[in-house]
């Protein structure tokens, strides 16, 4: 499913430069009007047959002074594809981000009350739960029944891991300069570091030998994905291509 993605976002990519690739139209399988675009608030995921993302929900005000936006009322919701059902899954989450979703799990990020936790939602039993520290949490990515973030603030910022299984906690990239940005498959990791004044690491780490390497740099912040053992993101407005072995790396642009 996450390789499909990845092979998608490369042909768009390819399409969308002036004299490059064809033209790209939708068949019956889409585009869904799901929801209204000036009420989502960040981009859907998909998983398996299932659709997630957060909306805007009223009213919206406009605070004093402007520009200040203290928090956003939203809702988050579910579409099966299958059923073509759309659920309302949590009607209030003050300024929700970040959704992801596998198998029969569903993370996001959400504002409780001075802090910014993870909050997970289980398709089967239909339960919310909530996953909090003491610091903010942000960008939660899930693969099967393990959760990946983000945690503390610009500049300090680590990788952490909880495993809904075994109720384990573990920190990833504890000790290190500012890291962001994970995402999970099985049992590799993946996240940004930051190395020095202008310059980033990408990099990977299994969870079963514990061995971490560099997958690449780049030049700026920015959301690396993994799928079927590749990594990619982008820098400079070129797409990188990068196998999840050491010294695999293939930029392509």
């Amino acid at each position: 499913m996450k390789t499909a993605r990845i092979f998608a976002i490369l042909v768009v990519a390819s399409a969308i430069i002036p004299g490059i690739g064809t033209a790209i139209s939708f068949g019956e399988e889409g585009p869904f009007p799901i929801a209204h675009p000036y009420n989502i608030i960040s981009a859907p995921a998909a998983g398996g047959d299932r659709i997630l993302w957060i909306e805007s929900t009223p009213p919206l005000s406009f605070p004093d002074p402007p520009g200040y936006y203290p928090w956003v009322p939203c809702a988050v919701y579910s579409y099966n594809i299958t059923s073509q059902t759309k659920t309302l899954i949590r009607p209030r989450a003050n300024n929700a981000r970040s959704p992801d979703i596998d198998g029969d799990l569903a993370v996001w990020e959400e504002e409780r009350g001075s802090s910014t936790d993870i909050i997970l939602y289980n398709f089967t039993t239909g339960t919310v739960s909530a996953l909090h520290t003491n610091k903010f949490q942000q960008n939660p990515r899930l693969s099967e029944y393990c959760i990946v973030w983000e945690e503390g603030f610009v500049g300090e910022r680590e990788i952490w891991m909880y495993n809904t299984k075994s109720g384990n906690l573990y920190g990833l990239s504890t000790g290190k300069t500012d890291c962001f940005s994970p995402d999970i498959e099985g049992n590799t990791v993946i996240w940004v570091e930051k190395t020095d004044q202008d310059g980033y690491s990408i990099v990977s780490r299994d969870l079963v030998s514990g061995r971490q390497f560099v997958l690449g740099t780049t030049s700026a912040a920015t959301f690396p994905r993994i799928d079927g053992g590749k990594a990619i993101w982008e820098d400079e407005g070129l797409i990188h291509l990068a196998s999840n072995e050491e010294g695999g790396v293939n930029p392509h642009g």
